[in-house]
């Protein structure tokens, strides 16, 4: 994903359709049967916060992650690494529990079917994330870079320029001194 869209934000907007749509497939995918849960209005709902937070991925992606490569902070290889792992924080935290969010006066019996399947979803995003950060031994300060990249863009101010607005809170984030094991 991280590739393909690498590629596609070169092109065209109407050659990013196709991106566009792969992307909000795999979300799908990744997020599970809880959003077969949801009614028409509920999915409405969903889907406008999803396209939300795509822009703040791809905002994160270009700009915050863009940033450390243009500076040659980090490598290609480090940042596609670091967009695969804000990919598996945002697929739980952003995506999943905004699914969740809207199914939640619904589950108050936690041993109903609904319960039980908007659970399982959400624990698997969650060992999806335990399981990478184990396979690479990722330390709490890639975490923290990570999640403070997810909230610089989050919290950005609507009419502030990112290069401004990245450059008044750029010293409160430390890269982390990491490498990508082999």
């Amino acid at each position: 994903m991280t590739a393909l869209w690498m590629n596609a934000a070169q092109r065209l907007d109407r050659d990013k359709l196709a991106v566009h749509k792969e992307q909000f497939k795999f979300i799908l995918y990744a997020v599970g049967h809880i959003v077969e849960l949801l009614d028409d209005k509920e999915w409405d709902q969903v889907e406008s916060e999803w396209m939300q937070h795509l822009a703040c991925l791809r905002t994160f992606n270009d700009s915050f992650l863009g940033f450390y490569f243009k500076q040659k902070e980090i490598t290609a290889t480090t940042a596609d690494f670091y967009n695969i792992y804000a990919w598996l924080i945002t697929l739980h935290y952003w995506f999943g529990l905004a699914v969740y969010e809207k199914l939640k006066p619904r589950l108050e019996n936690t041993e109903s079917e609904e319960s039980l399947i908007a659970n399982e979803s959400l624990n698997n995003l969650l060992i999806n994330i335990s399981e990478f950060t184990d396979r690479y031994e990722l330390s709490t300060d890639v975490s923290d870079f990570i999640q403070q990249g997810l909230n610089l863009v989050v919290n950005k101010p609507p009419n502030s320029p990112w290069e401004m607005y990245f450059e008044s809170q750029k010293d409160q984030i430390k890269l982390p001194n990491f490498s990508i094991p082999e």
